[in-house]
């Protein structure tokens, strides 16, 4: 406590010298201020206490791991590109809380091909998406048929008939549930409590328009209300990815 003790944990260096030389040395000055306690007695540290004190691979990692694969460098208009996609499904997909689904498979495919769609060595955008996913752990060919299956099943629904679909509720998705709705059944049923990815939001963005929603502040408000996410963030994903898009299109040109 107080402005001292901030300044003798925080400080990420004395002169020349950094003050910690790794996390050991960083956990061990926390222990020694006494700000290291046991794990919180909640219903929430219980559930995820097995994970707590495990490994996780870093950003820094995954990212070393896609440009090892690598024949050619990536051409440098969609670089940037490349460090989101591979840091947003990252940071994902290493959460103890995230839950994959196929809403989340379709914003990860959807998002690659819609800014990739006009990458200037059509031959190399193939392996590049095989690169990307094998740096995230994730298998190429079912991520892909995951997000064609759930545009095709959309495809041809009213928005209504989703949303009955959904709504109609039994709490039983067994393994005969159609993936799409029983994604966002599970999503609805957390209450609040499903950890939400831009992805995610990507994906669920797509679903809206397969099913003819236009996406507007009403459409995206009445779809976060009836899934229980949080509209501001549901909306501020849509906004910032249609904003790229536009980018896109106007460099594109």
């Amino acid at each position: 406590k107080g402005s001292r003790t901030s300044r003798q944990v925080l400080c990420a260096g004395t002169g020349d010298e950094p003050r910690f030389a790794g996390l050991d040395e960083f956990r061990k000055d926390i222990e020694a201020l006494g700000l290291i306690t046991e794990p919180a007695d909640t219903d929430f540290a219980r559930k995820f206490a097995p994970f707590r004190g495990k490994p996780v691979r870093t950003v820094s990692e995954t990212v070393t791991r896609f440009y090892r694969n690598l024949k050619r460098p990536v051409v440098f208009y969609y670089q940037q590109a490349v460090d989101e996609i591979l840091t947003t499904a990252h940071l994902a997909l290493v959460c103890a809380m995230f839950r994959y689904d196929v809403i989340f498979a379709l914003g990860f495919v959807s998002v690659y091909r819609d800014f990739f769609r006009s990458y200037p060595r059509p031959d190399e955008r193939e392996s590049l998406f095989r690169c990307i996913c094998d740096a995230l752990d994730l298998d190429v060919g079912q991520v892909t048929k995951e997000a064609d299956d759930a545009l095709a099943y959309v495809q041809g629904k009213t928005e209504a008939e989703l949303i009955e679909e959904i709504e109609r509720d039994t709490g039983e998705d067994g393994a005969e549930a159609q993936p799409v709705i029983a994604a966002l059944r599970a999503c609805r049923r957390a209450d609040g409590e499903y950890y939400y990815t831009r992805l995610f939001g990507i994906g669920l963005m797509k679903i809206m328009s397969s099913c003819g929603v236009e996406i507007n502040l009403e459409s995206v408000k009445k779809w976060a209300n009836m899934l229980k996410i949080s509209y501001a963030r549901l909306d501020q994903d849509i906004g910032t990815y249609q904003m790229s898009m536009e980018k896109l299109t106007q460099a594109e040109v």
